[in-house]
């Protein structure tokens, strides 16, 4: 993730940003890759060194595997105590105990859905495409679309 988020931040800026030079020419004679600690500094100088916003969205992060996801809540807990102005994060995930821990100690706003309010907007966005007249539906049987929507509808969990 802090690959692509540093080649992002880098594809804002018509020069190679001085960091990520000197970081590439540190790691490309040895054939390494970069620390998460080394990308890390590399994108934390470049967003502050930016004059433009700076947006990441980071969706589902609970089906993130754990291993990763702690390094990617670890990176939003330094990128919250560095307060920079420019920057500005968006996580979306379902209930678990270690993002709901973590979040907890970094200043957020958690905005809960209600699971049978998402299983209705899921059960009419089926209806909906069921709806749609396309070749692959075509040969369905109405009582076939009405099963399929409930059962996708009352099994979604939120999801």
């Amino acid at each position: 993730m802090l690959r692509s988020l540093v080649r992002q931040l880098s594809a804002m800026n018509v020069d190679i940003p001085e960091t990520v030079h000197a970081l590439y020419t540190q790691l490309s004679d040895k054939g390494h890759s970069p620390t998460y600690q080394e990308l890390c500094t590399v994108f934390f100088s470049m967003a502050q060194a930016s004059d433009e916003e700076c947006y990441i969205m980071l969706d589902a992060l609970d089906e993130v595997p754990e291993v990763s996801r702690c390094e990617i809540l670890k990176f939003i807990q330094n990128a919250t105590t560095m307060n920079f102005e420019n920057l500005h994060i968006l996580v979306t995930s379902r209930d678990e105990v270690d993002i709901r821990t973590a979040m907890s100690h970094m200043p957020h706003v958690a905005v809960e859905l209600a699971e049978k309010d998402v299983d209705a907007d899921i059960r009419a966005y089926v209806r909906s495409c069921l709806a749609e007249p396309t070749e692959r539906l075509s040969g369905l049987s109405d009582a076939l679309k009405t099963e399929i929507e409930a059962k996708v509808g009352n099994e979604a969990h939120g999801m």
